[in-house]
């Protein structure tokens, strides 16, 4: 026996008696594993050898194979090999147990065995698991023996899940059932095996979800008011074959509408204008609001209430006016708070007896009335008659008179004022100048007490506002000139001869009256 092969061998040149039976026993030691003085070793077994003729002998006691469903017809699968030793020519046979008679056959002198037709591992006819024979034959009608082979076929996944139907449909889901609940079941089968027919589902609606048994919930709250009040989308089945198929089927998800939705209006904000004058019943502005279930919509104002001050709303359509008595805009603007309120009337095939108020919906907006300033005042001088301003003769052109100021009731452009001098008939140019936005008021020469001027000088001042069109007011006053010494005293000729003839007159009746007394005297 060969130490390291175990290949047993024949000693010496005496021949073997035949049909004698010759013991050996045999067993195996390592040499590496000692354990103090001995070495591991197996038990001894008993080898038994006969002498004798031999039949051919398989190089393996028994055979395997694997191969894949896919396997191609005439390829090669295993090679079974027996030695002669009779060094004769050793013929091959291969036979089925069982079923599977003509899927293999074998090369009658090289052992190749080969599959003789197509496989299919799903096709019920076919096992999964070959149980055949192969008979070595030596030539000239030597001996002969067998060995078992066995051939699983493997699985491979080349079918797609199919869904029992192509279309699923679930009918009155009511649109406020809690997320989660189930709404339909779908089943798909893989042909398959193992790993290949494990099914996983998908859905391409994010509204919606489905576990691994195919159960389809909503994953977020359904709304009939939307897509035609039904849900269509896909369901696919995924297997986890490498790589893996798929299969898909359609469905769709038909909602029944309930009262959830409240009224919404077209804005939340509403901001018209109305002329500060405007009248009784002038219309002031439409709020919009619509309900995504159906339902009617009635309008109102906080508090359930048709008027607000000095305004009132129309329910059935959402037109807003003032109402129909004495109107007083004082207000630059008026918040209204309106409400939209559905009647629940979507729903009621489906309901017992009519809404409850507490199943209503109600929103609100809000309504902020601009009052728009109209032009009907027109600026006043309010101290027009306490304005007496003094300017000294001989002050600089340009000097400040006085600053007057006008007032307009009005907002606004229409509030807004500019100043200019009225020119008074047949006077050429202006002696007064004044700023157009402040109202100050200056000289526009240089005024002469003794001279054309005079000591007093009327100046009008007209204010216009920026309204369209414009209002405009006036204010005349009178300017008093002071007086400057500026000139030296000056005679006049006629009054003085006058006056020293009178003195000479006086002198010569004083004399007479003395001579004709006696008491005159040199």
């Amino acid at each position: 026996m060969d130490q390291r092969s175990g290949v047993v061998r024949t000693r010496g040149t005496e021949a073997f008696q035949l049909d004698m039976e010759y013991v050996l026993y045999v067993k195996a030691e390592d040499q590496n594993g000692r354990s103090g003085r001995k070495f591991q070793s197996t038990p001894e077994e008993r080898l038994s050898i006969v002498g004798g003729k031999r039949p051919p002998q398989f190089y393996m006691p028994s055979y395997e194979a694997e191969i894949r469903e896919d396997q191609k017809k005439d390829s090669d699968i295993i090679s079974v090999k027996a030695k002669s030793f009779a060094d004769r020519e050793i013929r091959y046979t291969l036979k089925a147990q069982g079923q599977g008679a003509g899927t293999f056959n074998i090369g009658p002198s090289s052992g190749i065995v080969k599959l003789a037709k197509d496989l299919d591992f799903e096709d019920l006819r076919q096992p999964h698991i070959y149980q055949l024979v192969v008979t070595a034959t030596e030539d000239s009608g030597g001996f002969s023996t067998h060995v078992e082979l066995m051939i699983r076929v493997s699985d491979v996944n080349d079918n797609a899940p199919k869904f029992e139907l192509p279309d699923y449909q679930a009918h009155n889901v009511d649109e406020d059932i809690p997320i989660g609940s189930s709404i339909l079941k779908v089943k798909a089968t893989d042909a398959d095996s193992g790993n290949n027919a494990e099914i996983e589902y998908y859905v391409s609606n994010d509204h919606f979800a489905v576990n691994s048994k195919g159960v389809i919930s909503n994953n977020r709250r359904l709304d009939a008011d939307s897509n035609n009040a039904y849900y269509e989308f896909i369901v696919t089945a995924k297997d986890r074959g490498d790589p893996p198929r798929t299969g898909t089927a359609t469905v769709r998800v038909y909602t029944e509408n309930k009262n959830d939705e409240e009224p919404k209006f077209s804005q939340q904000v509403y901001t018209p204008n109305v002329d500060e004058n405007a009248g009784p019943n002038t219309l002031v502005t439409t709020v919009v609001a619509s309900d995504k279930d159906g339902d009617g919509v009635t309008f109102g104002f906080v508090g359930g209430t048709t008027q607000s001050g000095l305004f009132r709303i129309e329910e059935n359509t959402g037109v807003i006016r003032l109402v129909s008595g004495p109107i007083n805009l004082d207000k630059d603007k008026y918040e209204l708070n309106v409400t939209a309120m559905d009647d629940g009337k979507c729903c009621l095939e489906n309901a017992k007896g009519p809404p409850k108020p507490s199943s209503l919906h109600t929103s609100t907006a809000v309504v902020v009335v601009f009052i728009t300033d109209v032009n009907d005042n027109k600026p006043v001088f309010k101290d027009c008659s306490s304005y007496a301003p003094k300017i000294e003769e001989g002050a600089p052109n340009g000097s400040p008179v006085i600053k007057v100021a006008a007032y307009d009731k009005d907002k606004g452009v229409n509030g807004q004022v500019r100043y200019s001098i009225v020119q008074q008939p047949n006077q050429k140019g202006t002696k007064f100048n004044v700023d157009e936005e402040t109202g100050e008021v200056f000289t526009n020469k240089v005024f002469d007490r003794e001279g054309e001027d005079g000591k007093f000088v009327s100046v009008t001042v007209k204010a216009v506002d920026s309204g369209e069109p414009s209002l405009e007011g006036v204010c005349s006053f009178t300017v008093e000139i002071t007086d400057v010494n500026d000139n030296p005293p000056l005679f006049d000729r006629q009054v003085r001869k006058s006056r020293l003839f009178t003195k000479w007159t006086l002198e010569v009746d004083n004399l007479i009256s003395s001579l004709f007394s006696g008491t005159w005297r040199t």
